[in-house]
Order: C-alpha cells, then sequence, then structure tokens
C-alpha cells in the first residue's frame, strides 16, 4: 500500500545534494522523461547510497512507479494536471517552478518532483529508506491527510504522542529548530528549549509531543542534535550548560597537562566575572568525554595547555581566597584549600 501526497515538508529533498548530512538515507534517484512527444517514458537511475539498494526496495519502486504510470507518470498532460488541482506542492527555487509531490510506504518515501516542460527532463524521483533517514529530513507529517492539512485536533495528537515525546526529550541534551540550538530543560512539570543566547520557549507537558520532527503540529519542531556532530562543534560551556559533572579532570586533546580534581562542573560553577576572566577556556572546543585513567575525563583543543590547567586548579580551590570569591559561585560545592 502506498500514499501519494501533495504537499511537501523538507524542498531540499527533491533535489541533487552533496551535504551527507542532508543524503542520510537517500537510496538513489530515479530520472525520467516523456520525450518529445510527451508520452514515452524513459528512465536513468542514479546511486547515492548503494548498499540500501535492497531487493525489496527494488521490488516496491517498480511496483510504485507501475502503479503512477496509470495516472501522475502516464503522460505529461496528465502530469500537468496535478498542477493546477494541487497548488500546494508548488516550489521555488533556483532551478525554476516544479511540484513536489511524495509516495509514502511503509518502509521508504520517494519524493517527485515535477517539471513537464518539453525538452527539460520531466521528473525527478529521491528515494529514501525511513528505517535510516531521521524524521526530520522526511517530507511526510503525522495526522496530515494528503495536501497536508491536519486531520486531527492538537488535544488529540497530543495524546497520542506525549510517551513518545517523554522519551525522546532528555533533560540536558541538544535540539535544532530553525538553524538555532537548544538545550533541553525539564524541572518537575516546567519543560523549556533554553537557546544558546539565552531565548526560551516553554512547552506545556501535555503538549510535548507536537514539536516531535515529524508531527511539528504548529509548525516548530526540535531535532535531537546527533552525538557526533555535537562534539564536532560543542565548546567546553556549551558542555558545562548541558551536563552536571562532579570529580571531573580536564584534559588536553595535544600535550599532557598538570592535572587537578575538579568537584563540580556546571552551568552555576562561574561568576559572570568568572566566565569572562575564563572566556578563552570556556571557549576551547570539547574532543571526547571519557571514563579514563582518573575517572570522568574532559578532553579539549583549541586551548593553551597551560591555561587547561590553571583553570583546572583554579575551580579546584588552589588560588587565592581573593580570586576565588571572585570567579566561583559559592553554593557549587567547591572546596577552596586554605592558602598562607
Amino acid at each position: 500500500m502506498y500514499k501519494v501526497n501533495y504537499y511537501y515538508s523538507n524542498i531540499k529533498s527533491f533535489f541533487h545534494n552533496d551535504n551527507p548530512e542532508e543524503t542520510v538515507g537517500i537510496i538513489g534517484y530515479l530520472r525520467g522523461d516523456f520525450a518529445s512527444s510527451g508520452e514515452e517514458f524513459h528512465t536513468t537511475w542514479f546511486d547515492v547510497h548503494e548498499e540500501l539498494k535492497t531487493l525489496n526496495f527494488k521490488t516496491e519502486i517498480d511496483d510504485v512507479i507501475n502503479e503512477l504510470r496509470k495516472g501522475i507518470l502516464k503522460d505529461r498532460s496528465s502530469m500537468k494536471k496535478v498542477f493546477s488541482n494541487h497548488p500546494n506542492c508548488v516550489m521555488n527555487s533556483e532551478a525554476g517552478i516544479s511540484r513536489g509531490v511524495f509516495v509514502e510506504t511503509e518502509h521508504y518515501e520517494y519524493a517527485f518532483r515535477l517539471i513537464g516542460d518539453k525538452g527539460n527532463y520531466d521528473f525527478y524521483c529521491y528515494c529514501a529508506d525511513k528505517n535510516v533517514q531521521p524524521p526530520h529530513l522526511r517530507n511526510a507529517r503525522r495526522f496530515r491527510d494528503e495536501n497536508g492539512q491536519i486531520a486531527k485536533t492538537i488535544e488529540e495528537v497530543s495524546k497520542l504522542t506525549q510517551a513518545e515525546a517523554l522519551n525522546y526529550y532528555t533533560d540536558g541534551d541538544r535540539y535544532e529548530s530553525g538553524g538555532n540550538i537548544y538545550t533541553f530543560r525539564k524541572s518537575g512539570m516546567h519543560m523549556s528549549f533554553v537557546s544558546e543566547t539565552g531565548g526560551e520557549t516553554e512547552v506545556h507537558p501535555d503538549k510535548l509531543g507536537t514539536f516531535l520532527p515529524d508531527v511539528e503540529y504548529l509548525g516548530m519542531s526540535f531535532t535531537k542534535v546527533p552525538l557526533k556532530q555535537t562534539l564536532s562543534t560543542m565548546k567546553l560551556k556549551d558542555l558545562m550548560q548541558s551536563v552536571e559533572f562532579k570529580d571531573v579532570h580536564l584534559v588536553h586533546a595535544d600535550e599532557d597537562i598538570d592535572l587537578a580534581t575538579v568537584a563540580e562542573l556546571n552551568k552555576n560553577t562561574l561568576t559572570q566575572e568568572g566566565k569572562y576572566a575564563w572566556s578563552d577556556v570556556l571557549n576551547a572546543r570539547v574532543t571526547k568525554v571519557y571514563e579514563g585513567a582518573y575517572g570522568m575525563q574532559i578532553e579539549c583543543s583549541d586551548i593553551e595547555p597551560q591555561r587547561l590547567s590553571e583553570f583546572s586548579h583554579m575551580l579546584a580551590g588552589n588560588c587565592s581566597s581573593r580570586d576565588f570569591d571572585k570567579w566561583v559561585n559559592h553554593d557549587t560545592g567547591q572546596e577552596q584549600d586554605i592558602k598562607m
């Protein structure tokens, strides 16, 4: 069984893309035309991730194309009927005006870019394995009809997705929305997404599921940032904002440094003056978080080794009382060594 949908959520899925993060799950694409007569049918296949081109996929795409040959893909004039009957699928791009229609089956999504201009290719079809492709890269959104209109009330959607959302959104994890990165915060019944710039989007617990990437009920979703991507861009200050560490050691990625045990490291550890004084260390890139010879260790790069060591010793209390009081919040549980 398959469903033809006359809307789209991700316009990039209808075009050739060389970005590895945006082609996850893409098996390949089909290019087709109806020749000059508008009634012939010629196609060419191009692999993207050949390892995903299984026998089940080959069988299914043949069935899907054969069924569409009875309607949308029968000929050029049949395709153009879609253009006037379904205005929601119009796409404006650098390549000109086309239409985005996608077919959804249990395991695959087929994104058809329909062109229909004589002398040009008439359509492209980008095929994705839904078991591999992340939900936010798909076009299908749950609880919608073939034209993309929501078919359930927000109360119904909230009830059906709440348990799933509570599992997907984890306190302290990072999520992306509209090109911005947010940290999900949960304290009792209070839930919110806090941006890196300090902005906050509060969410009612009952409606958390409406923000799932393949639901996007209110036009906004929060998609989990993969750990690999997180570590490729994460700075020490980001990690401190998201996670609370106890008895941790800061190590340098390239050089051995004099270590000190930091009793607590979190978003409340430093005062505003401390954040300013140690801004270079806070902007160090986190390359690894792991259990090492000294227990929990945070490996950092893009920072002078000596500064990282001095930062650790300062947090361990190996500095003057004046500096410690100026840079470290008193309620963090840190204990300062007495200096004579």
